[in-house]
């Protein structure tokens, strides 16, 4: 299967709505394709910038080439305040992945206002600071469960031998981590 790592880093926010009643805002952001759980990835909270948090966080997503054509396919990010009972909405932003990809493979510090969606109405406030980048077209096998599974043992196996006999682990050049999602049709 054909395709892009996508790199999108959330340097900061500014303006945003002031949601709590009291003490510190400590603002984080879940970036997800289309809103899919599976997808769903979060930055650390900003413990400084209350209403101005800076994050400067990187996440990465593989996602197949044919998901980047389709019109309709989002990257969302949501802004939430950390609370002690339940974290409070703070706006969120859709963008269609798409036109980031016709927009042009990297852009660095690019600006989008942020929504505020409830019950009653929706309203722009805050702003959103961003960089994103998509790699060149690579090549993914659409391996079976019980061979990623075997692959993975393998894998595991081979690093906790390295490590044992050597003191160390050996990490493949291509890889990104657990922070890396394969995201298909």
């Amino acid at each position: 299967m054909e395709c892009r790592r996508f790199r999108i880093t959330l340097i900061s926010a500014n303006d945003l709505p002031a949601v709590q009643d009291s003490g510190k805002t400590r603002v984080y952001a879940k970036v997800s394709l289309d809103g899919k759980r599976k997808t769903e990835k979060r930055t650390p909270a900003d413990k400084e910038g209350q209403i101005n948090p800076r994050w400067n966080f990187t996440l990465w997503y593989k996602v197949a080439e044919a998901l980047i054509q389709q019109e309709d396919v989002n990257i969302a990010i949501k802004l939430y305040a950390e609370n002690n009972l339940r974290d409070k909405y703070v706006g969120e932003l859709n963008l269609p992945l798409k036109n980031l990809f016709d927009n042009g493979l990297t852009a660095e510090k690019v600006s989008y206002a942020l929504e505020h969606k409830s019950s009653d109405a929706s309203f722009s406030k805050g702003t959103l600071q961003m960089s994103y980048s998509f790699g060149e077209k690579i090549i993914v096998k659409n391996l079976a469960g019980w061979k990623k599974a075997a692959d993975y043992g393998a894998t595991i196996l081979l690093k906790g031998t390295c490590l044992l006999v050597f003191g160390f682990v050996v990490e493949e050049e291509d890889d990104v981590g657990d922070h890396d999602v394969l995201v298909k049709p």
